[in-house]
């Protein structure tokens, strides 16, 4: 009769050498697609603008008057249509919620640009905008006026100052008869005032693609390049840590971790951000699964979780929890991953290298700003 083996065997046995550890850069962010909305734009193709007027106003809180650029049109009820998106945008409160732009031409002519400022629309739409990394499908309503006015070339001199105030207004007018005298006020524009408009000289800005929006398109070839950036990456990941950890952050600074991961044969060179997100990366990794290190029993879009956990963070300063007593062999371990991640975000693939050479490589790249 054969022998049975009557052992059984541990539940969860063996399990860790399957698992597969994974590193996560911070600076990592989601991405996210924000297109505007083109009402504006429609509006403002019906209002029929033929024209800008010039002049001169008081706003609130100045005892001096300020420029003034009044969008002249024939047609009040697009004026007005235009000026209620705007008003959802949030212009009366901040007038800079419209993008601006005046672009002076060699030719003599001038381009006005008119859409949502691209930063605003990211924070009014979404939810976290700080931990995205945001791409914009703007839209942008373009006027080219045939001459330039001169209070037009002042408006550039007089927008290179600290403080340039411009007040945005509407009128209507006959097109038969566009003088000052024919022109009327647009009831239900209430007006809004600008204090970042741009007035950009094609003589100085030559490589701004605007200035090249009639020229016929360029084939050209895209190269493999990285998703983003060392630079990037450590901006991105300086922003994360500002919005999301900020607490767990000073934590780790007060505590002795750094010199404790420094004193690791081969870690030497690790920078105080490194040991910081490396806690964080385990204390997610716990969240996620209780128990957890680096990531390695995360099922399915693992990344996905984990941006989502960082989005759900709240951080307490109550003293309970001590990132600090994290053991420092373990935040080494999460450091190397953190690197491997980082350099293969650069499509760099670099194993069986003792981790110092990679360290040095990831510090020469720009991966830390300091």
């Amino acid at each position: 009769m054969a022998k049975v083996n009557m052992r059984r065997k541990r539940r969860g046995a063996g399990n860790d050498a399957k698992l597969f550890y994974r590193g996560m850069d911070l600076g990592d962010q989601p991405r996210f697609a924000a297109l505007a909305n083109t009402e504006f734009r429609d509006a403002l193709v019906r209002a029929n603008v033929i024209g800008c007027a010039y002049g001169l106003d008081y706003i609130d809180g100045s005892r001096q008057q300020v420029p003034v650029i009044s969008l002249v049109g024939t047609n009040p009820e697009g004026l007005v249509d235009a000026f209620h998106q705007f008003e959802q945008w949030g212009c009366i409160e901040d007038g800079d919620a419209v993008d601006i732009s005046i672009l002076l031409k060699k030719d003599g002519t001038y381009d006005l640009w008119v859409g949502p400022e691209v930063h605003r629309l990211f924070y009014r739409t979404l939810p976290n905008a700080g931990l995205h990394r945001s791409l914009a499908l703007n839209v942008s309503w373009i006027k080219r006026l045939d001459s330039t006015h001169e209070m037009v070339r002042d408006l550039k001199n007089y927008c290179a100052t600290a403080f340039h105030p411009v007040k945005f207004l509407a009128a209507t007018c006959d097109p038969a008869r566009t003088t000052p005298q024919g022109m009327r006020t647009v009831q239900g524009w209430k007006g809004f005032v600008k204090f970042d408009l741009r007035v950009l000289d094609e003589n100085d800005h030559p490589d701004d693609p605007r200035f090249q929006f009639d020229a016929p398109a360029r084939k050209r070839d895209i190269p493999n390049e990285p998703d983003i950036s060392p630079s990037d990456l450590s901006r991105l990941r300086e922003r994360t840590l500002d919005i999301a950890f900020p607490v767990s952050r000073e934590r780790v600074r007060r505590s002795n971790l750094l010199a404790n991961v420094r004193a690791i044969t081969g870690f030497d060179l690790v920078k105080e951000v490194q040991v910081v997100q490396a806690v964080i990366n385990l204390m997610l990794s716990d969240y996620l699964h209780k128990g957890d290190r680096h990531y390695g029993r995360i099922k399915g879009d693992w990344k996905r979780s984990l941006w989502q956990a960082v989005m759900n963070h709240a951080e307490r300063a109550d003293g309970e929890t001590q990132l600090s007593d994290q053991i420092p062999e373990v935040v080494a371990k999460q450091i190397e991953l953190d690197v491997e991640y980082a350099l293969g975000s650069q499509h760099l693939t670099i194993r069986d290298v003792p981790f110092k050479e990679r360290q040095i490589m990831f510090l020469s790249m720009g991966f830390v700003d300091e």
